[in-house]
């Protein structure tokens, strides 16, 4: 039997051609194919009788346009596929925040969607204590502390 050298594979019918070369009795294997940029050699390339770039590579990630309020994922590179689903991550800028929330100052860097992970509460909601009232601009501050959400009222001060 012929041996094929690396990158070359049996020809399928080779046991019934008379020959004695490589180029008779072995096809090149795509295992050393060279994929242009944004593809990446199929992992079961050695096994793959093929020389193109549609029979030795896959798409990878790293070149694809994701939509409005998603980015691609950080490990985009090393992704074969070629879809939204697969290539992107939603990010918070177009979360919906529920009342008394607000999406955070970052969002659109928050490779996320939830309300825990968007948006931050604000002091609008916040119970301030006995002697103190919650400032008027509560709505607009993104916090939940006494400190930052209510004033102190002149209700507990003492006249000389």
């Amino acid at each position: 039997d012929f041996s094929c050298p690396s990158h070359y594979a049996r020809k399928s019918d080779a046991s019934g051609i008379r020959a004695w070369s490589r180029d008779q009795c072995c096809d090149k294997a795509c295992s050393d194919f060279s994929c242009p940029a944004h593809y990446a050699r199929k992992s079961d390339a050695s096994g793959i009788l093929a020389w193109s770039r549609d029979k030795c590579c896959d798409k990878v990630c790293s070149d694809f346009s994701c939509p409005s309020h998603y980015v691609r994922k950080a490990d985009s590179s090393g992704i074969r596929a070629w879809s939204r689903d697969k290539c992107c991550d939603k990010v918070c800028s177009d979360f919906s925040c529920p009342s008394h929330y607000a999406r955070k100052s970052d969002a659109s860097g928050i490779r996320a969607w939830s309300r825990d992970q968007c948006c931050d509460k604000a002091c609008s909601d916040f119970s301030c204590p006995a002697h103190y009232a919650r400032k008027s601009d509560a709505s607009g501050i993104l916090a939940w502390s006494r400190d930052k959400c209510c004033d102190k009222v002149c209700s507990d001060f003492s006249c000389p």
